[in-house]
């Protein structure tokens, strides 16, 4: 058990880790908000695509089982695990523990969503195998380094208990972490991304210049380059906010 004695070091980390908690709870609401807002869509075109009546187990489905695992990890990880992390035991182990299964749950669905974006590239691509030996040789070099970047900065957690006598006792965790380490496996991710935002607007120029204007062009060109830059803008921003924030802030 980690103790920490009322100095003033000490107590300076604790509106930093409330104002993590305060954004965990906003994640968790995002998240149930639009699992409701789609919810009809999936039950009728992802959940109905799996009943084993209607069609035999094939790569689509396969597909569809990624999809579903790194769509609702987050119920898992914001919701479940980000509660018992805030309103559960506040001794060491637990904290370090839980601290570490949602780290790990976030970058596994992070890693699905991208191997399903980048199925949807060679899809469009139309299966083409020199693409997906870009993406395997652009995957592999990015997503190995970014692991190795998220161990260290997961090796770096500490979560201390408060034992103050005399005094409210603090419920849940207040972890933070010794380095900044998580900023490089988001700059790998923006490389990953930026290679695939490229690989998905050729297709998408050239089919609107062949004019191409059906909505399904747009659905499967314009949304799936908008997604690309989403996921490159999204990653800069906590590039942006990891170098700027205190270490304390950085979950």
């Amino acid at each position: 058990m980690v103790d920490i004695h009322p100095d003033v070091d000490a107590f300076e980390t604790i509106p930093d880790e409330l104002f993590v908690r305060f954004i965990q709870v906003a994640a968790g609401a995002i998240f149930a908000y639009d699992v409701l807002l789609n919810l009809d869509v999936e039950i009728d075109y992802v959940w109905a695509a799996l009943n084993p009546r209607k069609r035999p187990m094939k790569r689509a489905t396969v597909l569809n089982l990624i999809y579903l695992v790194q769509r609702y990890l987050p119920l898992w990880d914001r919701i479940i695990l980000d509660t018992y992390y805030i309103l559960g035991p506040s001794d060491t182990e637990s904290c370090a523990t839980i601290y570490k299964m949602s780290a790990w749950s976030t970058i596994i669905g992070i890693h699905l969503s991208e191997y399903i974006l980048a199925m949807r590239i060679w899809a469009v691509w139309l299966n083409i195998p020199s693409v997906l030996v870009v993406l395997v040789a652009l995957a592999l070099p990015c997503s190995i380094p970014s692991l190795v970047f998220f161990v260290k900065f997961v090796g770096g957690i500490q979560c201390p208990e408060f034992h103050m006598p005399g005094t409210l006792q603090f419920r849940g965790c207040f972890c933070s972490t010794e380095n900044k380490d998580l900023y490089k496996s988001w700059i790998m991710l923006m490389v990953f991304d930026t290679v695939g935002f490229i690989l998905m607007a050729i297709p998408g120029f050239t089919a609107y210049r062949g004019g191409g204007r059906s909505n399904l062009v747009k659905v499967v060109y314009r949304d799936g380059v908008m997604y690309y830059a989403a996921l490159f803008t999204a990653s800069l921003i906590n590039v942006v906010f990891i170098l700027q924030l205190p270490v304390t802030r950085v979950s």
